[in-house]
């Protein structure tokens, strides 16, 4: 049982960083514009909430 709880662990570490990592904008785009700012935070504000509620379903359950 504590095995099993070490590897869901590390696989939702690997989710969070393989998720953030995904979102980040391309280095070639430096130049961004406020339209292109005001979706990064959006998107970013609705990746992070879901994020979150993964999260907390796999540490309490889908009940808690």
């Amino acid at each position: 049982m504590i095995l099993n709880a070490g590897k869901r662990s590390f696989f939702n570490l690997v989710l969070i960083f393989a998720l953030l990592f995904a979102s980040m904008p391309e280095p070639a785009s430096a130049a961004l514009t406020r339209e292109d700012m005001q979706k990064v935070i959006k998107w970013g504000t609705i990746g992070g909430v879901a994020i979150g509620a993964v999260i907390g379903a796999a540490t309490f359950g889908v009940g808690g």
